[in-house]
């Protein structure tokens, strides 16, 4: 799994607990959005400017049933790791790499 291939976080990095923490309900789901933003771009770009795999994340975030409460579950789990390493390792799971 991903997170994994990043270590912990060190110090007062911003981490996926410190999203769960410190962040109120609109501030996490504003931060969640422009992290998926961005692995739906690179996502674009890597793909040779082909929609499929982006669409697939922006489904995945944005229609998906439980999307949200499996994020904060995993969140929860990796609460050390990056919050954008553990959404990476979710959106591969999901949309494939």
């Amino acid at each position: 799994m991903l997170p994994f291939l990043f270590g912990p976080a060190a110090g007062q990095d911003m981490t996926a607990g410190v999203i769960l923490d410190k962040m109120n309900s609109d501030q996490r789901t504003g931060f969640l959005a422009g992290v998926v933003e961005g692995l739906a771009y690179a996502r674009f770009e890597r793909d040779g400017s082909e929609e499929p795999g982006m669409k697939c994340i922006y489904r995945w975030f944005y229609e998906k049933e439980g999307t949200m409460e499996n994020i904060h579950e995993a969140f929860n789990h990796f609460r050390d790791y990056m919050p954008g390493a553990v959404i990476a390792a979710m959106v591969e799971k999901e949309c494939g790499a």
